[in-house]
C-alpha cells in the first residue's frame, strides 16, 4: 500500500487532511504539522518509517526537496483557495496587501481585478525580501498582510495583522492524486537515503555572534546546555535586530526552563546573550508566563472603548497602575493584554490568578524581567488589598506595568489611597455599535484556527444577534459565533444556523424539573459553577450562600 506523509505547514489544514483520509482509503495517509525547519525535522524523522512520498506546501515543500531523499509533492494554491482568502481579507477595515511569490501573486492580481477588491499585490523573489517589504508597507499605513506562513509570522513580528493563505480540500486532493500518479510511475523503486550529521559544539558561555551573512562566528554556551532555538527562531531574531536600532529581548519556553535572548547590533555583527531560568521557581499555582502574544484588532467604533484604550496607553507610558472593572466577559484581560502588546511588543507579560496566587511569590516574579504584570479576578477584600499594594510597590521599583482586573468596582477611597487609575468597561449591550466588528473578527479567527467555511454574516443574522441578551457579554457572543461557524456549511453565516446552536445550547443547559428537589438544586449549582469557570467564591455569591455551604452541598 502506498504510504504518503503530509507535512502541513499550519494546524487548520489538519481537518481537511483527515477528510481526505476517508476519500483515499486505498492509500495510507498520515500527517504532521510543522512549517519550514520544524517541518523538515519532522520529515527527516519519517524518512526511516517506509514513507513512499511526502506532500507539503510552498517554502516547506521546497526545503524538503533540498534535504530529504524521498520525492516531495507541492500543494499548489487553486483559484478557489485564492478567492476564499481574498474575499475574507477584503472584509477587513484595515489597509490590506497581498505579499508572496509570483506563483501566488499572479493569480491573486487577476482575481482582485475581476472582483474589484480593495487589495494591493506585491511580488517577492526571495524570502529575504519579506521583512524589508513589510517594514515599508507598515510605513505606508498597511495594517493587514495576506501571505504564506513566514510572511504572516514576519508581519506579526513587525506589529502587522497577518492572514494565512490556506489550501482547500480540492488542492490537497489534487496533490494526493499527483503523488499517486508519481508513485505508480516510479513503481515503488527504492530511493537512496541521505543522512545528515550534525555537530554539537560544547562551550562555556551563553553568547552567540553572527556575521552579516547570519553565519555563526563565535559561540560560548555554559556547560553542556543546548540552546533550544530552531532556525526559524533565529530567523525571527535576525529580522528583529535588522529592523531596530535598540536592544531587544525575546522569550522562549522550554519544558523546564524559560529562555531570554537579548540582541545587540555592532556594525555588521549580531550579538545575542542568552539567559535561562528554572520554570519551577516561577510556575507556582496561579502564575502564567505569556511570552508569545500577538496584536489583535480591537473593536473601537464605541467611543467609550476607544477612549478607554487610548487612556490606558497613556497611563502605561507613564507606568501608572491600571485597574479595569466590569462584568464577566467585558474584555478586561483582552484589553490589558493588547495594551501590553502595543506598548511593549517584545516584553514578557506575567498573569496572576487572584484566586490561586499567593503573595509569598511576589519577589520571584521579577526574576525573568517582565515588562507587565496582570492580576485578574481580584475581589475587593482586605487580603487582596494587601497583595495589590505589595505588587504595586514592587512594580514601581522595577519599572513594571501593573494591571488589575475585577468584576466589582472598588471603593473610590481605596483607589485614591493606592493611586490606582480605575477604568470601568461597558457591557456588550452598551457598545452594540461594536457587534458587527466583533463578529467579523471571530469569523476571521475561527477560519484561521479551524478552517471554517463562513466568510461573512448575513444581515438578518446580524439583526438577530443584536436582539439577544448576552449573559457573559463578549464571551457569550464569541461562544455563539464559534458554534455557529462550526455548524455552518455555507460561505455566509445565516440566522437559522445561529438559532440552531442557541437551541442546542439551551437544551444542554436544561434543568431536570421532573427530578427531586435535591436533583434540581444540584443541577442549578453545577450550571452556576460552569458559568463562573468553577470559581466557588463567585458561584456562592451568586447563589446567596457562603462557600462552606456550597462545598457541603457539592459533597452531599
Amino acid at each position: 500500500m502506498l504510504h504518503i506523509h503530509i507535512i502541513a505547514p499550519y494546524q487548520a489544514m489538519s481537518p481537511i487532511i483527515e477528510e481526505c483520509q476517508t476519500i483515499f482509503d486505498q492509500i495510507q495517509i498520515t500527517y504532521s504539522v510543522g512549517d519550514l525547519q520544524r517541518g523538515l525535522e519532522m520529515a527527516k524523522q519519517k524518512e526511516h518509517e517506509e514513507i513512499d512520498l511526502f506532500i507539503s506546501r510552498g517554502g516547506t515543500a521546497k526545503l524538503l526537496r533540498e534535504h530529504v531523499t524521498i520525492p516531495v509533492i507541492d500543494i499548489h494554491l487553486s483559484g478557489y483557495d485564492l478567492t476564499r482568502s481574498l474575499t475574507l481579507a477584503s472584509q477587513m477595515k484595515e489597509k490590506t496587501a497581498v505579499v508572496g511569490f509570483a506563483n501566488i501573486t499572479t493569480g491573486a492580481s487577476s482575481i482582485i481585478d475581476l472582483l474589484n477588491l480593495p487589495l494591493k499585490v506585491y511580488t517577492i523573489d526571495t524570502s529575504e525580501e519579506v521583512a524589508p517589504l513589510l517594514l515599508q508597507l507598515k510605513e505606508e499605513g498597511y495594517q493587514h498582510i495576506l501571505g504564506d506562513v513566514i510572511t504572516v509570522q514576519t508581519s506579526e513580528l513587525l506589529g502587522l495583522r497577518g492572514m494565512l493563505l490556506q489550501s482547500g480540500k480540492e488542492s490537497i486532493i489534487r496533490a494526493i492524486e499527483e503523488a499517486l500518479f508519481l508513485w505508480q510511475q516510479l513503481n515503488k523503486q527504492q530511493l537512496i537515503q541521505h543522512i545528515l550529521n550534525q555537530l554539537l559544539l560544547k562551550t562555556h558561555r551563553n553568547i552567540i555572534i553572527f556575521n552579516q551573512e547570519n553565519e555563526i562566528i563565535y559561540k560560548k554556551i555554559e556547560g553542556e546546555w543546548k540552546v533550544p532555538l530552531s532556525d526559524q527562531d533565529w530567523y525571527l531574531l535576525h529580522t528583529s535586530i535588522d529592523n531596530t536600532s535598540d536592544t531587544f529581548s525575546r522569550y522562549f519556553n522550554n519544558e523546564q526552563e524559560q529562555i531570554r535572548v537579548t540582541g545587540y547590533r555592532f556594525d555588521e555583527y549580531k550579538v545575542y546573550t542568552i539567559e535561562k531560568y528554572a520554570l519551577n521557581l516561577l510556575l507556582d499555582n496561579g502564575i502564567k508566563l505569556k511570552t508569545t502574544l500577538m496584536k489583535e484588532p480591537i473593536a473601537t467604533k464605541s467611543e467609550t472603548v476607544k477612549h478607554h484604550f487610548e487612556r490606558m496607553k497613556a497611563l502605561y507610558e507613564n507606568n501608572k497602575p491600571i485597574m479595569l472593572t466590569g462584568e464577566k466577559g467585558t474584555g478586561k484581560k483582552f484589553l490589558a493584554t493588547q495594551v501590553h502588546v502595543e506598548m511593549s511588543h517584545s516584553g514578557l507579560l506575567i498573569e496572576l490568578d487572584a484566586n490561586m496566587y499567593r503573595p509569598k511569590n511576589n519577589h520571584s516574579l521579577f526574576i525573568s524581567k517582565p515588562t507587565s504584570i496582570l492580576i485578574y479576578d481580584v475581589e475587593p477584600n482586605a487580603e487582596n488589598l494587601l497583595t495589590v499594594s505589595e505588587l504595586q510597590q514592587l512594580c514601581q521599583e522595577n519599572q513594571v506595568q501593573l494591571f488589575i482586573t475585577s468584576e466589582q468596582p472598588w471603593s473610590q477611597e481605596w483607589v485614591e489611597d493606592e493611586k490606582l487609575h480605575q477604568i470601568h468597561l461597558p457591557k456588550l449591550s452598551e457598545r452594540m455599535e461594536d457587534l458587527h466588528e466583533l463578529v467579523h473578527y471571530f469569523l476571521f479567527n475561527y477560519h484561521q484556527k479551524y478552517g471554517t467555511t463562513a466568510m461573512k454574516i448575513s444581515d438578518d443574522a446580524l439583526i438577530f444577534l443584536r436582539s439577544l441578551i448576552y449573559v457573559n457579554h463578549i464571551d457569550s457572543l464569541r461562544d455563539i459565533i464559534k458554534q455557529a461557524v462550526l455548524n455552518e456549511n455555507d460561505y455566509i453565516l445565516h440566522e437559522k444556523t445561529i438559532q440552531f446552536v442557541i437551541k442546542q445550547e439551551n437544551a444542554h443547559q436544561g434543568f431536570p424539573i421532573h427530578g427531586t428537589l435535591k436533583e434540581m438544586e444540584t443541577a442549578i449549582i453545577e450550571q452556576v459553577l460552569k458559568e463562573e469557570d468553577y470559581n466557588q467564591t463567585k458561584a456562592a455569591n451568586r447563589l446567596g450562600i457562603n462557600r462552606a455551604t456550597l462545598w457541603r452541598k457539592l459533597k452531599g
